[in-house]
């Protein structure tokens, strides 16, 4: 494949902006995410099963057929290979009403656990029998978390597809170095006056994509902010006439704020 050299900067530049790789122990799984591949899934269940899995990665066992269709998983073993089977399947994960493959498509879906009895023509939930099939579901869970890491490239495999599926956004960052102020008085309070990287950025970020959560501490500038997006804003199209609510215990104090870093603007305090 020939590439386009008229695009290696975009190339540099959405490489360099990646956010970095999500490491194995900083994932959390569960048995049910979504987003475990199937063919994992099926190696689980097999184990579980049989005490063995197909060598990963590779082909599955066809015996142990796993889907997910939408949020519906689906486990699939032959009840030839349960009988074969009958000390882990019905005994170790599993009992004699519900066998491990069931127990590992239910707790995939988050299902509840019951094991019901007929009585009388009535559907009745057998307490000691759910409590033994729920013990059970629970050894099943704690034996994927141990054995989910415990190979290689089955760490790897999970490792890629996390970071490929949910690793995908990196958090803007606004450069609001080259603003040029309108009208911004160089002094305020009879003090001279600049303002900080942090709120050129805030203000920056209004211009990029008109809306930003002035979400500062106390004294960290806010009042400037509100009235340079106000008039800065509007001088750059961007509104028409904005208007900034605040409490009646702080009116006062930002009207004349705006004043002062904007004399010349006409701002009607109401």
């Amino acid at each position: 494949v020939e590439l386009d050299s008229s695009f290696q900067q975009n190339v540099e530049a959405l490489e360099e902006a990646m956010p970095e790789p999500v490491l194995a122990e900083e994932i959390k799984l569960r048995l049910g995410s979504g987003w475990v591949p199937t063919e994992i899934i099926s190696r689980f269940t097999e184990m579980v099963i049989t005490g063995e899995s197909s060598p990963f990665p590779g082909e599955a066992n066809p015996n142990f057929k796993v889907s997910l269709i939408g949020a519906d998983w689906q486990v699939g073993v032959s009840d030839w290979t349960i009988s074969q089977n009958d000390g882990r399947a019905r005994n170790r994960y599993g009992t004699e009403r519900i066998s491990a493959s069931e127990l590992i498509q239910k707790v995939l879906n988050g299902s509840k656990i019951e094991i019901c009895d007929t009585v009388e023509d009535k559907r009745v939930v057998n307490i000691d029998q759910t409590a033994i099939a729920n013990s059970k579901a629970q050894d099943i869970k704690e034996l994927f978390n141990s054995w989910v890491w415990n190979d290689p490239e089955r760490k790897a495999l999970l490792t890629q597809v996390y970071n490929n599926r949910f690793n995908v956004f990196v958090e803007a960052k606004y450069d609001g170095s080259g603003i040029q102020f309108t009208g911004l008085s160089p002094t305020f309070n009879g003090k001279p006056f600049t303002p900080r990287q942090t709120q050129r950025n805030t203000i920056m970020r209004y211009f990029q994509e008109g809306r930003a959560l002035l979400a500062h501490g106390v004294g960290t500038g806010k009042s400037f902010e509100l009235a340079s997006i106000a008039i800065e804003g509007k001088a750059r199209n961007l509104h028409q006439k904005p208007v900034v609510a605040v409490p009646n215990n702080v009116f006062g104090q930002l009207s004349r704020s705006i004043q002062q870093h904007y004399p010349n603007a006409r701002v009607l305090s109401l």
